[in-house]
């Protein structure tokens, strides 16, 4: 789990293992044995602070739209869960990042470096600084890569994606 059965097939590269809050949750427990292991193991956690794919299930089942208390449910903000503490804890290093100017530094840092690695890529503060001039992060699945952008969220149905274009 989280990476690790990977190295199987490449025991000479480090893996990277994207995964989101929500579903880091379900595999955390995979940092302590990659710490045991000393394995070369980048984990990257991006934090919306929500289970997505829970509230994408409730849809599906034709619940309709979920209302405030299912979607307070659905939300991992009370409390927020810290992922750098909870890798340290494990013995994994790790450093959560609010830019795409950190995140890169961070990537090539962790790269570099052998051994486990988790870097929390925080999404949710793009509310706070949107338009102050700071580049935000944006996934590209077109493109696969992400990169510092402006971002504009989908209203409704769409997945808490962020759509824009890449610099």
């Amino acid at each position: 789990g989280g990476g690790s059965s990977a190295l199987i097939a490449v025991p000479d590269r480090k893996v990277i293992c994207m995964v989101a809050d929500g579903s880091a949750m379900y595999t955390i427990q995979s940092l302590w044995p990659q710490a045991r292991e000393n394995l070369n193991v980048l984990t990257i956690v991006f934090g919306n602070r929500i289970y997505q794919i829970l509230r994408g299930e409730f849809v599906g089942v034709g619940a309709g739209e979920p209302g405030q208390r299912a979607q307070d449910m659905l939300k991992i903000d009370r409390p927020t869960i810290d992922f750098v503490a909870l890798a340290k804890g494990m013995g994994v290093p790790g450093r959560a990042v609010t830019s795409a100017d950190e995140l890169v530094k961070a990537l090539a840092e962790a790269m570099a470096e052998k051994g486990p690695r988790l870097i929390e890529v925080q999404l949710g503060w793009w509310r706070s600084v949107r338009g102050a001039g700071q580049r935000e992060l944006c996934w590209s699945r077109a493109h696969g890569r992400i990169s510092g952008s402006r971002v504009r969220w989908r209203a409704g149905g769409s997945g808490g994606r962020p759509r824009g274009r890449g610099r």
